[in-house]
């Protein structure tokens, strides 16, 4: 899946962010996870 060409990237990042992911690994990918499935596997 390619990032829509009117999306900043930087803008697509924060927009997730805000609802909960956080970045794991950036590479030619971005790589993200939900912050609670983080927490819980943490547990």
């Amino acid at each position: 899946m390619k990032f829509p060409k009117d999306a900043s990237k930087a803008k697509v990042i924060k927009t997730l962010e805000s609802l909960g992911f956080s970045i794991v690994r950036v590479g030619n990918h971005i790589s993200m996870v939900m912050k609670i499935l983080m927490e819980i596997r943490l547990l």
